[in-house]
């Protein structure tokens, strides 16, 4: 009868820890033993440790893995996150926490910066120059039809065209500004042109 109670205490015990070391297991994935081995292969005595908590439950889990000799290094109650540094060999009991919903081994992943690769294919194109034509490849010119519109009419490039420029900043209504209008009449119809200037009366504008 003892024989069987102890063959069935043994086999409880057994049982339990083998239960606990699965869902220490399962709160570490492949990925995380890895590094773990990694670490200790490489010498280092702590890992940094990224902690999920239960909703809630981050209080508890900081309070218990401090009790495990670990070091805060980042905590947001919030999101019920946690970082922290741990001894190595302490990493299955923090994953075994009743309070942690997920534990990832930190890591540092390298950033790989993208390189086009060669292409043989490629076509090398001179820069534009004094001899690049008017529709080429560098200027959407062609595309809203100016060397076309040109071709077709050569002599609308301005000549014969007077440009006037009305400015509003000139007052007629100050004698220096009505000698330079009148001034620039002369020179350039060649006679005296008279010159209005509209005045506002109660009426409206004349």
């Amino acid at each position: 009868m003892k024989s069987r109670l102890a063959v069935s205490f043994t086999a409880a015990v057994a049982f339990a820890l083998s239960s606990t070391v699965l869902a220490a297991s399962s709160h570490l994935s492949k990925h995380d033993h890895s590094l773990l081995a990694q670490a200790q292969v490489s010498g280092k005595s702590s890992v940094s440790l990224l902690i999920a908590a239960k909703p809630g439950a981050a209080n508890a889990v900081a309070t218990a893995v401090r009790s495990l000799g670990a070091t805060m290094r980042y905590r947001e109650d919030s999101l019920d996150y946690l970082r922290v540094v741990v001894a190595a060999d302490k990493v299955a009991t923090i994953a075994a926490l009743p309070g942690v919903e997920a534990v990832s081994v930190d890591e540092k992943i390298p950033l790989i910066l993208p390189v086009p690769a060669p292409n043989a294919d490629a076509v090398q194109v001179a820069p534009p120059d004094a001899s690049t034509p008017p529709q080429n490849a560098y200027m959407p010119t062609r595309d809203v039809g100016s060397p076309q519109f040109v071709a077709a009419h050569p002599t609308y490039d301005g000549r014969g065209v007077v440009v006037g420029i009305l400015d509003s900043g000139v007052t007629l209504t100050i004698r220096a500004s009505r000698r330079r209008a009148r001034a620039h009449a002369r020179s350039a119809t060649g006679s005296r042109s008279p010159i209005r200037s509209p005045t506002t009366t109660p009426r409206g504008s004349t």
